[in-house]
């Protein structure tokens, strides 16, 4: 049987109006509630490394999955594995930001893929990023027999979008909702 990833988004954050990007909040309890419902889904699967983003949200997420887990697994934490930094508008409202910067607004909105707010990074910048970081863990995958990875929202689309050879720019149109669990067979690492 191939290699599989349990690609994982972290839980539930209370930031519905806010830009959130790397800034580092902890999970609500509606996320430690998913986080827990992926425990239960994961008890049996047979994995044996971690990897996580350093931010709180993915890093207690990992560690309730992990809760009751039948063995210890290594947790291998990836500065690369961030969300999208927002730059200036991280922790800003997104209608205060809509207002007071709406030229870069616009601009994001005209190339969401290329455009990144002001000091952080566009989405073709966070593949860049992610994309090698992703291949390591692909090359360490292929020891084990499964691996979980707990990331973001951005993180994991730029994933699902280079596993399913898409555009890099059509990872908008992969939906990674809070909790979210996607089984990726790493079969072609043994091609």
């Amino acid at each position: 049987m191939p290699p599989a990833l349990y690609l994982v988004r972290h839980g539930h954050i209370d930031a519905a109006h806010i830009f959130v990007g790397q800034t580092d909040v902890p999970l609500s309890e509606t996320g430690r509630y998913q986080a827990r419902s992926l425990q239960r889904e994961l008890a049996r699967k047979p994995i044996t490394i971690v990897w996580t983003s350093p931010l709180a949200r993915c890093r207690e997420t990992a560690r309730l999955i992990l809760s009751e887990h039948r063995t210890a697994c290594p947790l291998i934490t990836l500065d690369a594995f961030k969300e999208i930094s927002l730059g200036t508008w991280e922790g800003k409202e997104k209608s205060w930001v809509r207002e007071h910067d709406a030229d870069a607004w616009r601009r994001r909105g005209e190339n969401f893929f290329s455009t990144p707010p002001p000091g952080g990074e566009s989405l073709s910048d966070l593949a860049n990023r992610v994309l090698p970081a992703f291949l390591l863990l692909c090359e360490t995958a292929r020891h084990h027999e499964a691996t979980l990875l707990v990331a973001h929202h951005s993180v994991n689309q730029a994933i699902l979008a280079y596993v399913l050879a898409l555009p890099p720019e059509d990872a908008l149109r992969i939906s990674q909702p809070y909790g979210a669990l996607t089984r990726i067979d790493l079969s072609f690492l043994l091609q």
